[in-house]
C-alpha cells in the first residue's frame, strides 16, 4: 500500500505484586499492580480470575506463570503510571461455594488480547462466623470473628455493632490473630485461602434504650472492616447476627458440697439463665469450665468438676493442682467468657492424708483421714469411709479431719484406697492404706541392761518393718516403743530395713520390762519381748555350762571347761601401783566362793576372767542355778556390799540337747534359717546363743525360740559335704558329740510351683533352686517311692530350674521332695513338700449375686478342699484368691466384672470344678448355679418420713 502504519513491538509484561493484597469483595476499590514492561497503550487493563490450559485456579502457580493461552474472566481499565506500576479498580465478587470465589490471579493486558506473565494473587476479604454468638448487654465480651483473607492483620481493624430497632450504632477497634482453621474446600496440601481471627469487644448497651426480660434477646448485627481509617470502604459485605441479653444472677447451689472426684449433679438456682451452646460452670480460674445443661430461666444443672487439690493422688491430677485451703466459688456463664459468681461458697471435700497409712490384717486400727472440708461431712447423716469396697462409719473429730476404724481384710491384697462419702458419692484420691500381717517376731540386743538404762537394738524377722518404700514407716513421725510400768512411748531410730534402736530409761531396782513395738503408732505387738533390768555389775556372757546333755545325775557330771567372762560395773578403774600390800597384783574375780585371777580390759573398762570348773550339787540345786560374781581391783577387796547391788549374776546351766534340725541341708551359699529342735534351751540377759556348722567353722548368731528350739542362719561353704551342727547358749561351749549331721549341697531345692496336685498324677511342677542347670538326667523323688522324670532348663550355667511331671500316688498324702542330678542323688531340704490331694467336690455357694464393682465375699461349701495357696476361685475367667477355713469351706472375693452372669469355679493346678456340678445350688426352690452381678442400688425416696414408735408402719422405698 501507499500508506505506512506504525506497529509497536513490546516485551510481554510481568506482574510481580499487588497492593493491597487483600480487599473487600464488594469491589470498586483501587489496587496498584507492581511489575515491569508496562506501556501506556489505549487498551491497557487489569484482568481478573485468570487460568490457562496448563494450570487452573485450584493450583499454586509457579513463581512465573506462562502468559500463553491465558484466559481471564473479568477486566477492569488500567491507568499506567510507569513501566513498573499501574492502577485499576477491583470487580465485585459473589460469595459462592467454590475454591476460587475469593482468590483471583491478576494479569495485565496492554492491548486487550494478550496477557502478561503473572505470579501474584489478589485476595478478597469477608467474614464467615463469630463466637460466641451472644453476649450480655453490659459489654466486655470478646468476640472471635472468623474472616477470609484478612492478610494484613493490624491494629487498624474495626467492628461495627448495630441494633436497628434502637437506632444504636457503635464502632470499636479490633485486633487480629492467625487462625488454625482450614477452609472447607482444602484439597491435599494446597490452600490459597487464608483464615484469620478478628477480635472485637462488645459495647455496653445503654440501659435507657431498652429493658430486657429474663428470657428476651435483643437482636443486633456486626460488620468488620480491614481499615478503621476507611471503615466504610474496607468493610465486609457479610453482616453477622449477634444477640444481647441480660446477665444471669446465681443465688445458690444444691448440694453445696460434693466430692473432689467430680461427677455429682449440681442444681444451680438463679435468674436470667439462657439456653445457649456455650452455657458453662466454673469453680476456679485454674480449672477448666464444665458444660452445663439448661433447665429453665431460674435453674441449670452442672456436673461437679474434678478438683485437684495439692497432695492428691487422683488420676488425671498430675498437674494444675490448687492449694487445699483454696476458696471455691461456683460461677455461671452463658458465653463461656463472662461468669457470674454465686453468693454462697461451694465446698469440695477430698482425702489428702491417711494416718497411719498401714495396719494389721485383723483391722480395728483407728485412722485419721485429713483433707479439705471433711468436717463439713458432719452436716449430713452417717459420713463413711470406704476401704476399697468395705464401708465403715466415720466420725468428725476436728477441722478437716475424720476418724474411722479399719475393717478386717480377708484377702492378702495390700494396696487399699481410702474414700470418703457424701450422698453415696466417694472421693477418688487414691490415697493408699497398706494391710500387713501380724507383727513379726522380734528380739532385743542386748536383752539386759544395768539399772542406769541404755540403748537397745530391736531386730525384726521381717522386712515388713516399713512400708513399700525403704525407711518410710506407716507414720511420718516414725515408730514407737512402749514399755510396761513406764508411762508414755519411746521414739525410735531406724538403723536399717529390719533394725531400729531406742534409749531405755533407768530403773530403780532389777525387774523384767515388757517391750511392745508399733510401726503405725496405733497397733502394738500382742506378745511382748522381755528386757531385763539388772544390778550395776554385769557379766558377759551371763552364764556357762556345768554338764553335758542328758546327764541327770549331778554327782556324775563332768566339769565344763570354764567360760571366759567380762565383768563390767560403774566407776571401775585399775591401777597396778595402788594394789593392797600382800594382795594379788592383778584384778581378781570371785565366782560363788571360788576366786580366780583376771586381766584388766582397758577398752571396755572391765575385768576378764575364766570361770572355774563347777560341779552341781546333786542334793538340792535345780537344773540351772545362779552364782554371784564379784571383782577386786586392788587385789584384796571385792565389790560385795550389804544391799548386793554390786554383785553380778552368773547362771550355770546344763548343755542343751539337740534332737533334730530343720531343714537338714542348705546350699553352699548358705543364708537359710535352720531350726534346731531339742530341750533345755533358755534365754536370759547377757547370753549370746550361737551355732557352729562344723568344728572348724566360725560361730554364727542364733536366737532362742522356746525352751525346745532355737535357730541360726546357715553360713557359706566353699565345697559340699556333711558337717556336725552344734549349739551354744553363750557362744563358747559347743558339744559336737551331741551335734546333728547337716549337709551342704552343690545344688539345692528352694521351691516347688505348684506344691500340690491330684493323686491321679500328671501335674507339671517347676523346681527352683541353686545349681539346677547342671546337664544330666534329672529325676524327682516324692516320698520314699514315687519317682518322676524331669527336664533341665538352664538360664545361666550352673543356674536353672527343672520341669517335672508328677507320677500318680496311691493315697492322699504330703511327701518330702528330693531330686537326682545325673548319677548323684541329693535330697532337698525338709520343708519342700508336695501334697497329693483327692477329687474335691463343689456343693453350693452363697450369696449368688453381688455388686459389679466387686468385693462381695462368697462362701463356697464342698468336700476335700486342700489347704494350699494354689486353691483359688474363678468368676468367669477372672481369678480370685481363696481363704481356707476347713476342708469343706472356703471364702472368695468376687472380682469386678461387666458380665451380668458368670459361672463360679474352684480350681487348683490339678483339678477344676464349677458351679454347674454343684449339688445344692438352689434359690427359692429353683436351681441357680451362676453368680449374678448387679449395679449399686441408689435410694431416692422413703415414704412416709415420720413413724410411730409402736412400729408396724409400712415404708415405701423408691430408687434405682
Amino acid at each position: 500500500s501507499d500508506t505506512n502504519q506504525t506497529i509497536l513491538f513490546y516485551g510481554i509484561p510481568e506482574v510481580l505484586a499487588i497492593e493491597p493484597a487483600s480487599v473487600p469483595r464488594q469491589g470498586n476499590l483501587t489496587i496498584t499492580v507492581l511489575g515491569r514492561g508496562f506501556r501506556a497503550l489505549q487498551n491497557a487493563a487489569c484482568a481478573f480470575n485468570c487460568s490457562s490450559n496448563t494450570f487452573s485456579p485450584r493450583q499454586i502457580w509457579p513463581d512465573v506463570a506462562s502468559a500463553q493461552n491465558l484466559r481471564c474472566v473479568l477486566q477492569s481499565p488500567a491507568t499506567v503510571l510507569s513501566d513498573g506500576q499501574l492502577t485499576c479498580l477491583t470487580p465485585s465478587v459473589e460469595l459462592l461455594n467454590s475454591e476460587m470465589d475469593l482468590v483471583h490471579w491478576v494479569s495485565v493486558t496492554l492491548e486487550g488480547t494478550q496477557f502478561s506473565v503473572v505470579n501474584a494473587p489478589l485476595f478478597y476479604f469477608d467474614i464467615v462466623s463469630l463466637s460466641p454468638p451472644s453476649a450480655p448487654n453490659v459489654g466486655g465480651t470478646m468476640l472471635d470473628i472468623v474472616s477470609l483473607n484478612s492478610l494484613n492483620i493490624s491494629s487498624t481493624m474495626s467492628c461495627l455493632f448495630m441494633i436497628p430497632t434502637l437506632n444504636f450504632s457503635v464502632t470499636v477497634n479490633g485486633t487480629g490473630k492467625q487462625s488454625t482453621l482450614q477452609p472447607w474446600w482444602k484439597s491435599d496440601s494446597q490452600n490459597l485461602h487464608h483464615f484469620d481471627i478478628i477480635q472485637c469487644t462488645t459495647p455496653a448497651i445503654p440501659s435507657n434504650l431498652t429493658s430486657l426480660g429474663a428470657t428476651e434477646y435483643l437482636p443486633g448485627i456486626l460488620r468488620a472492616s480491614l481499615d478503621a481509617n476507611n471503615a466504610a470502604e474496607y468493610q465486609s459485605m457479610i453482616q453477622l447476627n449477634v444477640q444481647f441479653y441480660q446477665p444471669s444472677v446465681v443465688h445458690g447451689i444444691v448440694p453445696s458440697i460434693a466430692s473432689a472426684a467430680g461427677g455429682s449433679h449440681l442444681i444451680v438456682k438463679g435468674l436470667n439463665f439462657k439456653s445457649t451452646p456455650l452455657l458453662r460452670c466454673s469453680l476456679h480460674p485454674n480449672m477448666a469450665p464444665t458444660v452445663a445443661s439448661f433447665i429453665n430461666s431460674t435453674a441449670i444443672q452442672c456436673p461437679a468438676p474434678k478438683v485437684c487439690f495439692n497432695g492428691t493422688r487422683m488420676l488425671g491430677c498430675e498437674s494444675n493442682t490448687i492449694l487445699a485451703n483454696t476458696s471455691l466459688q461456683l460461677s455461671v456463664s452463658m458465653n463461656a467468657q463472662q461468669f457470674t459468681t454465686a453468693s454462697v461458697p461451694f465446698l469440695s471435700f477430698a482425702v489428702l492424708d491417711v494416718l497411719p497409712s498401714g495396719g494389721i490384717f485383723s483391722g480395728s486400727t483407728v485412722v485419721t483421714i485429713s483433707g479439705p472440708q471433711l468436717h463439713s461431712m458432719g452436716q449430713v447423716a452417717n459420713p463413711q469411709c470406704r476401704f476399697k469396697n468395705i464401708e465403715t462409719t466415720a466420725t468428725v473429730i476436728g477441722i478437716n479431719q475424720l476418724r474411722c476404724s479399719t475393717p478386717r481384710r480377708i484377702d492378702p491384697e495390700e494396696l487399699v484406697e481410702v474414700r470418703i462419702t457424701h450422698d453415696q458419692i466417694f472421693t477418688a484420691d487414691r490415697q493408699r492404706y497398706f494391710y500387713h500381717s501380724e507383727y513379726p517376731f522380734f528380739r532385743l540386743r542386748p536383752i539386759g541392761l544395768p539399772l542406769s538404762g541404755g540403748t537397745v537394738i530391736v531386730e525384726l524377722d521381717s522386712s515388713e518393718l516399713y512400708g513399700p518404700n525403704e525407711f518410710v514407716p506407716y507414720h511420718p513421725q516414725g515408730m514407737l516403743i512402749r514399755m510396761s510400768n513406764f508411762s508414755g512411748n519411746f521414739p525410735v531410730t531406724a538403723l536399717d530395713r529390719t533394725r531400729i534402736s531406742f534409749v531405755a530409761p533407768s530403773a530403780v531396782y532389777p525387774w523384767q520390762a515388757q517391750i511392745f513395738v508399733s510401726y503405725n503408732r496405733y497397733d502394738y505387738t500382742a506378745s511382748p519381748v522381755i528386757l531385763n533390768y539388772q544390778w550395776t555389775t554385769l557379766v558377759e556372757p551371763s552364764g556357762g555350762v556345768y554338764g553335758q546333755c542328758d546327764k541327770f545325775d549331778f554327782s556324775s557330771l563332768h566339769p565344763g571347761d570354764g567360760t571366759d567372762i567380762l565383768v563390767l560395773g560403774e566407776n571401775f578403774e585399775f591401777d597396778s601401783n595402788q594394789m593392797v600390800s600382800g594382795g594379788s597384783n592383778v584384778p581378781r574375780c570371785k565366782v560363788g566362793s571360788m576366786i580366780v585371777d583376771g586381766t584388766w580390759d582397758s577398752i571396755r573398762k572391765g575385768v576378764r576372767c575364766r570361770t572355774p570348773q563347777v560341779i552341781a550339787d546333786a542334793a538340792g540345786q535345780a537344773l540351772n542355778f545362779d552364782l554371784f560374781v564379784e571383782v577386786s581391783l586392788n587385789g584384796a577387796d571385792f565389790t560385795q556390799s550389804a544391799s548386793a547391788p554390786n554383785r553380778g549374776k552368773f547362771t550355770m546351766y546344763k548343755q542343751p540337747c539337740v534332737y533334730d534340725v530343720f531343714p537338714k541341708a542348705s546350699p553352699m551359699g548358705g543364708g537359710d534359717w535352720v531350726t534346731v529342735v531339742g530341750k533345755d534351751f533358755f534365754q536370759q540377759a547377757g547370753l549370746l546363743p550361737k551355732c557352729k556348722f562344723g568344728q572348724d567353722s566360725a560361730a554364727v548368731d542364733g536366737e532362742i525360740l522356746s525352751t525346745t528350739s532355737m535357730r541360726c542362719i546357715s553360713p557359706s561353704r566353699t565345697s559340699p559335704g556333711t558337717v556336725r551342727l552344734a549349739v551354744s547358749l553363750n557362744g563358747q561351749q559347743f558339744d559336737f558329740s551331741d551335734g546333728y549331721s547337716f549337709d551342704f549341697h552343690y545344688f539345692f531345692i528352694r521351691s516347688l510351683e505348684p506344691a500340690l496336685g491330684n493323686k491321679r498324677g500328671g501335674t507339671i511342677i517347676t523346681v527352683s533352686g541353686i545349681n539346677l542347670g547342671t546337664p544330666g538326667f534329672p529325676q524327682i523323688r516324692l516320698g520314699p517311692e514315687i519317682v518322676g522324670n524331669c527336664s533341665t532348663v538352664t538360664t545361666a550355667y550352673p543356674d536353672g530350674y527343672l520341669v517335672c511331671e508328677v507320677p500318680p500316688s496311691q493315697s492322699i498324702q504330703e511327701v518330702s521332695v528330693a531330686v537326682r542330678m545325673g548319677l548323684t542323688a541329693k535330697n532337698s531340704a525338709f520343708g519342700n513338700s508336695f501334697l497329693f490331694h483327692g477329687d474335691f467336690e463343689f456343693f453350693d455357694f452363697t450369696p449368688k449375686a453381688g455388686l459389679r464393682e466387686g468385693g462381695t465375699v462368697v462362701t463356697i461349701t464342698g468336700k476335700d478342699f486342700p489347704n494350699r495357696r494354689e486353691l483359688s476361685c474363678l468368676f468367669g475367667a477372672v481369678q480370685s484368691s481363696s481363704v481356707f477355713i476347713n476342708s469343706g469351706l472356703i471364702l472368695c472375693n468376687a472380682p469386678s466384672r461387666s458380665n451380668p452372669q458368670v459361672q463360679v469355679q474352684v480350681t487348683t493346678t490339678g483339678q477344676t470344678v464349677d458351679s454347674t456340678t454343684c449339688t445344692q445350688c438352689f434359690f427359692e426352690g429353683s436351681r441357680l448355679d451362676f453368680f449374678t452381678y448387679y449395679g449399686q442400688a441408689i435410694m431416692t425416696q422413703v415414704a412416709p418420713r415420720a413413724l410411730s414408735r409402736a412400729g408396724g408402719t409400712i415404708l415405701t422405698v423408691r430408687g434405682l
